[in-house]
């Protein structure tokens, strides 16, 4: 392995200096190189504490080698003073710094910020500890069990009236991840726009309360805690696993009226459709216990087999469970890459997941594997990240608000959670969000719990928006988005819906060479799911999630907040923001 890769990811030409721990940090920074960035890993010559995570292959821990892939590594002892001058180097050549020690730490160690800002005036400098900065748990050392009990996330997760639980296998950390890589983008494109070095600085538990976001909002506007529903949640209804005749359970999920009658005609029950105490989402969910009764009789009838064909038939969001050998061998997961074997040179050939996304024009890819730790000591220490020039930029000095995305206009075509979160991400750093809605509306505006007259979720996940609504997709409204496209600069869209088609083609007829488009999906582009919609439940069922909780032996237990829709609103966040870095760079 050599310096300065070549690489046509979106962010080629971007030196990051990975000086993480466990598994934020490093992960963080991995996500930045699957991208396209140069990545350098330094690490204590004793090793990081992930190394002695288990399992292990061949004497190394999986965890570390697939949280540290795409870098070079190099071990190197910050306390020595004959090192200084090879860490300042690499301070003075990186255009980011990634840490997540606990506060004080980087800075005692000889690689702070006041540190990395006097020998390079155009740092971007990242940290995230656990609990904050502040605050008198701000030297508390955090583990992933201890923030999911902290936050919230835990007391989400259970059967009614039953204890918490904590997922089985690290989840906060490395979702937590995604939203400290985009906070990295954020701050780079903030110092290209604005010429001024900055300092990232966040915690493990602000983004485990971010993955929440609406179960907190439900929360806020009942003043009630969440209950906990096993399989089932509380914004709709039915949303939850049903035991068929053969003594399995299938995950399944109706989010909006139309849904619901196509639920109806799958289970040949046109009456249930038509039912005055049923007919919109609010009644299903008041009317919860009578429902569910109904339901699950109809269901236990007949085995899962068939009721996979039949929803599938009537495209109503459904899974089977699915653990780790059905994930290996899905032909769903092999058609899209979600599941790929990288072969390392310490420990073999290790399973990972794959991209959650696919660039049309500078295609990100995991590129190389992890180093052999420590493998790349001298030639990081000697040459550092090689011949190295800083660009300089041309500042916009006439932007009025110093926000990262300030008057970069975003067209967003979502409907529920994923697509309007990731809205609310961009508009919340500068961006003008317009929000259109057509025909009938989001449909998450008629989850429970109400409020002034739309869902707690919809409301805390719109704000800061301007919102159309084109009741027809006539030629006058057909016209009007075009020429809207034609003027803006990120378009969001989902996949699925029947009126995603026409936006689809209708993104495709106005694209221009500056436009940035993102498509979301629930289930990926390639594959037999491609077409189908999904949601919340059957992605949980499809990934594992449903079997991390509870007993094997009795009914599942969802992950209590919305982690799917969580993940692909900030996965496409960090997407967008590299796409937005590349289009400055290269003007494509």
């Amino acid at each position: 392995m050599s310096l300065n890769k070549k690489s046509h990811g979106p962010l080629a030409g971007l030196n990051v200096l990975d000086c993480g721990t466990a598994i934020v940090g490093p992960w963080a920074a991995s996500l930045l190189a699957f991208l396209g960035a140069q990545v350098l890993k330094l690490e204590r010559p004793s090793g990081e504490i992930t190394r002695l995570a288990r399992p292990h292959q061949k004497g190394w821990s999986t965890a570390y080698s697939v949280a540290n892939l795409s870098k070079m590594s190099a071990e190197i002892d910050f306390k020595k003073n004959e090192n200084t001058i090879h860490i300042d180097k690499l301070l003075s050549q990186t255009d980011v710094v990634i840490e997540n020690f606990r506060p004080g730490v980087a800075q005692r160690i000889g690689i702070g910020f006041d540190k990395a800002k006097s020998l390079n005036k155009n740092i971007v400098y990242a940290s995230s500890s656990g609990w904050g900065d502040t605050g008198p748990m701000r030297d508390m050392s955090a583990v992933d069990s201890h923030l999911q009990a902290f936050s919230g996330f835990a007391a989400l997760n259970g059967m009614p009236k039953d204890k918490s639980e904590i997922l089985r296998y690290t989840h906060i950390d490395p979702s937590g991840s995604v939203f400290l890589a985009a906070g990295v983008l954020l701050g780079v494109l903030y110092q290209h726009r604005f010429g001024e070095s900055n300092h990232l600085i966040t915690s493990h538990l602000s983004m485990s309360l971010a993955m929440q976001a609406t179960r907190i909002a439900e929360s806020l506007t009942t003043n009630r805690p969440i209950s906990r529903l096993g399989s089932a949640c509380t914004a709709s209804v039915p949303n939850q696993c049903f035991l068929t005749a053969d003594n399995k359970y299938i995950a399944v999920t109706v989010q909006n009226d139309r849904q619901w009658l196509s639920f109806c005609d799958a289970i040949d029950d046109n009456a249930l459709g038509v039912d005055d105490r049923f007919c919109n989402n609010l009644l299903r969910v008041e009317n919860r216990v009578e429902l569910i009764k109904i339901i699950s009789k109809r269901i236990k009838s007949l085995p899962l087999r068939w009721w996979s064909i039949q929803f599938s038939r009537f495209n109503v969001p459904s899974s089977m469970l699915m653990d780790t050998d059905y994930l290996f061998t899905n032909s769903h997961i092999k058609d899209n890459d979600f599941i790929v074997d990288v072969e390392t040179p310490h420990s073999g050939i290790l399973k990972s997941g794959g991209l959650p996304w696919t660039f049309k024009n500078y295609p990100a890819s995991i590129g190389y594997p992890t180093s052999h730790p420590g493998a790349d000591t001298d030639e990081i220490l000697n040459n550092g990240f090689g011949s190295r020039v800083h660009k300089k930029n041309k500042y916009n000095k006439k932007l009025k608000n110093k926000l990262p995305l300030s008057d970069l206009r975003i067209l967003e075509f979502s409907n529920g959670y994923a697509g309007p979160y990731l809205g609310l991400l961009l508009a919340e750093v500068g961006a003008k969000v317009t929000k259109i809605e057509l025909e009938n509306g989001d449909w998450s505006r008629k989850l429970a719990p109400e409020c002034d007259n739309n869902s707690a979720i919809f409301n805390a996940i719109n704000r800061n928006k301007k919102i159309i609504n084109f009741k027809k997709l006539d030629d006058d409204s057909l016209i009007a988005l075009s020429n809207m496209i034609k003027e803006t600069d990120v378009v969001i869209y989902d996949s699925g819906e029947i009126e995603d088609k026409k936006i689809k083609q209708l993104i495709k007829e106005n694209t221009h060479s500056k436009l940035i488009a993102l498509n979301l999906s629930y289930y990926g582009d390639k594959g037999e799911l491609s077409k189908k919609t999904g949601s919340e439940l059957s992605v949980q069922a499809i990934t594992g999630y449903l079997r991390s909780l509870g007993s094997l032996d009795k009914e599942p237990v969802r992950v209590g907040a919305d982690i799917a829709e969580s993940a692909a609103a900030s996965m496409g966040f960090l997407a967008i923001l590299a796409a937005i870095y590349c289009r400055e760079n290269t003007g494509n």
